[in-house]
């Protein structure tokens, strides 16, 4: 596998190439509702991704109300602020730990507890439903936040809460010195997936491959192994047993030109590749017989996200 080279013989890349084969599907959704629904998670006012996470992350999470809880930051245009990338903002593990210890601090009487998880994400534990619905980040990213702001009867307690925390932001010495560097300060946070921990999950995956804190969680609740990510396609196929769930931050070349070879060997039958950007899903399902449509032209891959029949 590894000797497959990364293009076509056309010279078009290799996952390109792939793409093109394949019927398309633009759903417009994140790609966390995709994951909860493959594993039969019902929504609550929101999808309980937080909870979930939280699971992959450190164990069973207790029955508190899970968020959630990004440092970003809010850019100020003409009238209204966007919401700036990246969306959390790349942060420390100081910062975190200077930022996290003021904010329990100050909100310790309102039941409020932040933490931040292994993979650096922040949490917060609620001991009582918030009565809110939120929208996750990546739906927001460069845009008006204004119709992404929580909603709810408990939307007004919310704003208050939220707007305190930009106020204590607002001054601390992290930022300052984020700023002194040239970097985007924290100037408020951004709480997406809440939810309780979810029961009776299940799932047609037989095999889950992913580093993924949310897959991780959906796996063990599902009383499925996760695999660590494997090194190639060769381990993943000599590994993977019925239908099988990859959870990648990216495709690289060398892996699309290792599963076009899978496909043409038949040792994949059907393919679907689920690629993920600013809150939507471009859906290629592949077939064998795909890989005869020599007459698809390669695209870029940001067409995928804007296609139409």
């Amino acid at each position: 596998m590894s000797s497959e080279p990364t293009q076509t013989a056309s010279g078009v890349p290799a996952l390109q190439r792939l793409l093109a084969l394949g019927r398309h599907t633009l759903i417009n959704a994140p790609i966390e509702a995709a994951l909860c629904q493959s594993f039969a998670v019902s929504k609550q006012a929101d999808w309980p991704v937080a909870a979930l996470s939280c699971l992959g992350e450190h164990g069973a999470p207790d029955n508190a109300y899970w968020f959630y809880a990004d440092p970003v930051h809010l850019v100020l245009q003409r009238d209204y602020f966007s919401l700036a990338h990246p969306a959390p903002l790349l942060l420390e593990p100081s910062e975190s730990e200077a930022l996290l210890d003021s904010l329990n601090q100050h909100f310790e009487q309102d039941g409020l507890h932040f933490f931040a998880g292994q993979s650096k994400r922040w949490y917060l534990r609620l001991s009582q439903t918030p009565e809110i619905s939120t929208t996750l980040p990546a739906m927001a990213v460069g845009r008006d936040v204004r119709p992404f702001v929580p909603q709810g009867s408990g939307a007004a307690r919310w704003d208050r809460l939220l707007n305190e925390m930009q106020m204590l932001l607002h001054e601390h010495p992290v930022n300052q010195q984020r700023e002194a560097r040239g970097e985007l300060p924290v100037n408020s946070l951004w709480l997406s997936g809440g939810g309780v921990l979810p029961q009776q999950i299940k799932t047609g995956y037989q095999t889950i491959w992913a580093d993924n804190p949310l897959v991780k969680g959906l796996a063990i609740s599902a009383n499925l192994p996760c695999m660590p990510l494997p090194h190639s396609v060769e381990q993943l196929l000599h590994n993977s047993h019925g239908e099988t769930l990859l959870v990648l931050e990216t495709l690289a070349q060398d892996w699309a030109a290792a599963l076009i070879y899978a496909l043409r060997k038949g040792r994949i039958k059907t393919l679907s590749i689920n690629l993920a950007s600013s809150g939507k899903i471009a859906s290629v399902t592949i077939k064998r017989h795909d890989l005869w449509k020599f007459w698809r032209r390669p695209k870029p891959i940001e067409t995928y996200f804007s296609w139409q029949k």
